[in-house]
């Protein structure tokens, strides 16, 4: 899981519409198994709750 500030700037980021390599903290996760979107909703929910 990451940060809580590194969630935030995630979200911000998406909520924008930037480019997800464009100094976002989950970039790095675009061509992975797990898109970008659903590891930063699954820790979104994991720091709220």
């Amino acid at each position: 899981m990451k940060t809580p500030e590194e969630i935030k700037n995630g979200l911000e980021h998406c909520r924008a519409c930037k480019p997800c390599l464009d100094q976002c903290p989950y970039g790095d996760l675009r061509d992975t198994k797990y898109s970008c979107e659903t590891e930063l909703l699954a820790d979104a929910i994991a720091y709220i709750q």
